[in-house]
């Protein structure tokens, strides 16, 4: 076998390896060998200081200017700041505002749920993820479908609205399995499959 022939054989085993260790979480995150953690949807300006959607500050050519970005490591707050700051502003698009909903619940679970000894979080920083989540049923099933709705209600404990939704739209993809946590009165997201990057 050749130099070239042993090294694709080597690449293919390592993505198959890497394909078999990935996870979805219930809420759409996911964690495994290749950790695919949700871009944030913002970045804070240091000419201005303040949030500015990603790719604001691009040249010419179209590569953005890292000198008048400073990207600290965002949290719940920072996001929800950002979503305030810029619904404020007038410069709230739709598609940045739903980004900055799902950075706020995935920052808020990679930090306090994923993990059984993770820190617990503060009042701000749990009312900021209720309002995220509930913020998140508004949209129609297609951008946000009907299980991960029922995961979001089921997380912030609202169990009885999870029956509901299981009743209403019985037989949907996922939802029996968010049914059997909310029914054991769990709020933890879990591992729901294997998952399987676009291609």
């Amino acid at each position: 076998m050749d130099d070239f022939s042993y090294e694709l054989e080597g690449m293919r085993k390592l993505r198959r390896m890497t394909m078999s260790q990935i996870r979805e979480w219930s809420d759409g995150g996911v964690t495994g060998m290749c950790y695919s953690y949700l871009k944030p949807a913002v970045k804070l300006s240091r000419v201005t200081g303040k949030y500015i959607p990603v790719g604001m500050c691009e040249d010419e050519s179209g590569i953005e200017d890292e000198g008048n970005v400073c990207n600290p490591e965002l949290g719940v707050l920072e996001f929800a700041d950002a979503y305030a700051q810029m619904e404020e502003d007038g410069t709230l698009d739709s598609s940045t505002r739903f980004l900055l909903l799902k950075n706020i619940i995935h920052s808020f679970n990679d930090r306090y749920r994923r993990e059984y000894d993770s820190p617990e979080p503060s009042l701000k920083e749990l009312n900021c993820f209720i309002n995220a989540a509930m913020a998140m049923q508004r949209y129609d099933n297609e951008m946000v479908p009907v299980s991960l709705k029922a995961e979001l209600f089921r997380e912030i404990g609202l169990f009885g609205q999870v029956q509901y939704m299981c009743k209403k739209f019985e037989g949907a993809p996922g939802l029996e399995e968010v049914l059997s946590h909310a029914l054991n009165g769990k709020t933890r997201p879990f591992v729901t499959r294997r998952y399987i990057p676009e291609r």
